[in-house]
Parts: structure tokens; sequence; C-alpha cells
């Protein structure tokens, strides 16, 4: 008879704090955490509230747990919240909101 294998996974969790980001239309806008578990969990990112992919102005990379999600060019409607989201097996876990604010450009006419 086979006994059931004791599963030696670990919960997922953050190992670093997240900052605001603020930044000027059209200029790149840097995201990064370091998450921990056993294996290493799946990485997912938001931005209010909708999963983005690694396209268009997108770069999402993940290596041995550093996880940066990259805006090449921020436009005015990516203002908002920023999440990464972490999940293994039956665990998830949730950082907290990162906040785009785009700053105003000021442009002077003579």
């Amino acid at each position: 008879m086979k006994q059931a294998q004791e599963s030696t996974d670990k919960a997922p969790k953050f190992s670093s704090d997240f900052k605001d980001v603020e930044v000027e239309e059209e200029m790149e806008a840097k995201f990064k955490c370091k998450v921990k578990g056993d294996p290493l969990p799946d990485v997912k990112w938001f931005i209010n509230d909708t999963e983005v992919t690694s396209e268009g102005p997108y770069v999402i990379t993940y290596e041995e747990g550093k996880c940066t999600l990259t805006i090449k060019s921020v436009t005015r409607d990516m203002n908002g919240k920023v999440t990464c989201k972490v999940s293994l097996l039956r665990w998830e876990c949730c950082a907290k909101p990162l906040h785009v604010r785009v700053a105003l450009s000021v442009f002077c006419v003579h």
C-alpha cells in the first residue's frame, strides 16, 4: 500500500516592499518585487484590476524570485493601481497596490 506523500510546498509571500512610482507621460516606469515560495509561485501583474502580459508597452520578467513589470511608455490612461499577485497551488497572496501618477507636462510658448 502506497503512503500519501506529505506536501513540502511553502506558501508564497512577498519579501520586499513596493513603492509608488511617479513618471511623466511617455517615460518608462518599473515596478519590482521579490517573492518566496517552494516551488517558486506563478506571478501575474494587473493595472487597474486588468491583467497585463508581456506585450506592447509591457515587459514582464521573473527570474529567481525577482519580478519586474516595465512599462516602456506610460500613458495618462495607465494612471492608477498596479498590483502583483502570486499564487502557488492552493495558496495566493496579493501585494499592496502601487499607484502610477502621471506628472503633468508643462509647455512654455513664446
